[in-house]
């Protein structure tokens, strides 16, 4: 592709999961990496340095820069909401990392100011773009009558520094892991998706929610069951439960790009086993495509916002009915 034509993007946050992911599919992606812009500035001019791109100064040069179109923002849950409205306010496209902002207020605010500038805005799940998730809901849709789904993500305890510890950025499993598993049951199934119960929990010592659990209804009586947490043993999958197969998706949130998975069916007629092999694939890559696309489609645009609207109300309905 001639680098005259591809959008220009800057990234707001140069931590560890930006160096290890986002940035480096940027290079297998329609997007134009202009510069970056983090309070790390030593580690920001390094990879800076490594990329051939420029720091930015702060936010204003790198809002005010006419090569920029959209800004990847990549730190903690807490600064989403002050970068998006200022990314947004400029007409420019957001691209946010999960989890959008901290409540519904926020992105309904968000999504209205998108929608006022006629710009995209977007939660970045990945898992989304995956083949192996494409192939899980096809799979899904095409079995006949699906009666449940259970998502499980979680893993053991980090060092006490990490941010998904801190309040201040809106830190806690709900958000880092939970977020994931509600986004699947919204996704899986077609229609409305409404928290009935759920439960949080916080570990000793820590001043965040550390685990959780809800219970999701879907359209046609389908049933979700949420399960997330920080130390535990690690999990990371989607079951389904139907009518005439069963379903296990392992890996499904989070993989390296080379990794091959596979999902699982069990047939009930003749109790006979079927692994359907997923090629490896870059779900970073396939995401920052699917939005440079939607960067000029206002379906799309209208879909996304609908999305974060959606998943707002799931966190915001976990937390009520936990008594949070």
């Amino acid at each position: 592709m001639n680098g005259a034509a591809q959008p220009g993007i800057a990234v707001w946050g140069v931590g560890t999961h930006a160096r290890r992911n986002l940035i480096p599919a940027l290079a297998s992606s329609p997007w134009r990496l202009t510069g970056l812009l983090s309070r790390n500035r030593a580690v920001t001019e390094s990879v800076a340095a490594s990329l051939g791109v420029r720091v930015y100064d702060g936010e204003a040069e790198m809002l005010s820069d006419p090569a920029v179109t959209a800004v990847l923002l990549a730190g903690p849950n807490g600064v989403h909401y002050h970068q998006a409205k200022a990314v947004l306010g400029v007409g420019k496209a957001a691209l946010v990392e999960k989890s959008f902002c901290e409540n519904c207020d926020q992105a309904a605010e968000l999504t209205a100011l998108a929608q006022q500038h006629g710009v995209l805005v977007a939660e970045c799940f990945s898992y989304v773009y995956h083949p192996q998730f494409e192939q899980l809901k096809a799979a899904l849709s095409a079995s006949g009558r699906i009666m449940s789904l259970t998502a499980r993500f979680g893993f053991p305890f980090r060092d006490p520094s990490d941010i998904r510890y801190r309040r201040d950025l809106a830190g806690g499993a709900l958000l880092d892991v939970g977020a994931y598993c509600l986004s699947a049951m919204a996704r899986l199934v077609p229609g409305p998706a409404k928290v009935k119960w759920s439960r949080m929990h916080t570990a000793p010592g820590y001043e965040v929610d550390t685990g959780g659990q809800a219970v999701v209804e879907m359209a046609n009586g389908v049933v979700g069951l949420c399960d997330w947490g920080f130390g535990r043993a690690y999990r990371n999958e989607i079951e389904g439960w139907g009518v005439s197969a069963s379903y296990l998706a392992e890996r499904i949130f989070a993989k390296p790009a080379d990794l091959r998975t596979e999902i699982r069916i069990v047939h009930q007629q003749d109790n006979r086993l079927e692994s359907v092999t997923v090629a490896a694939g870059n779900a970073f890559a396939g995401m920052l495509t699917a939005m440079a696309a939607a960067r000029t489609d206002g379906a799309m645009q209208a879909t996304l916002r609908d999305d974060i609207l959606e998943q707002a109300a799931l966190i915001r309905d976990v937390r009520r009915l936990a008594g949070r």
